[in-house]
């Protein structure tokens, strides 16, 4: 099965259980909304299926894979998610913060290759940039 699926899920902290019996199938290319109020679980259940929290029970799949099972890096090639926690950028660049995404991509010095570059170059113009910038001379 491709994409996202958790099969009786239950999941919360070690003092606390939040929610159980999750069952759900998120197909790629879909959009899917979480909605509830505050304090209901939202980002417990987005953490846990990200596999950025372990599942108090049940298990949750990505394209057939035990999500809790692959390393951080496997994680981060094929899913990511942004919470509502606000995140200090300091004076990174536009550029800077899409490369950041390329990390999990790179070679075990994490420098960029031209086809990272070029991955950059391409989310920058999709997200309606009217000049690419390149990185500053001499940083990668």
């Amino acid at each position: 099965m491709n994409g996202l699926a958790c099969c009786n899920l239950a999941i919360g902290y070690p003092e606390r259980s939040i929610a159980a019996g999750l069952n759900a199938v998120l197909a790629p290319g879909e959009l899917t909304c979480l909605i509830g109020p505050n304090g209901a679980g939202k980002s417990t259940l987005l953490r846990t299926l990200a596999g950025m929290q372990r599942p108090q029970a049940g298990s949750v799949q990505l394209d057939g894979s035990d999500m809790h099972r692959l390393s951080a890096r496997e994680r981060a090639k094929v899913l990511a998610v942004v919470l509502t926690e606000r995140v200090d950028a300091g004076n990174l660049t536009a550029y800077t913060v899409v490369a950041l995404g390329r990390f999990p991509h790179t070679n075990w010095r994490g420098q960029l290759s031209d086809n990272d570059r070029e991955c950059i170059e391409t989310a920058l113009a999709r997200v309606g940039r009217f000049a690419i910038c390149s990185a500053p001379a001499g940083r990668t």
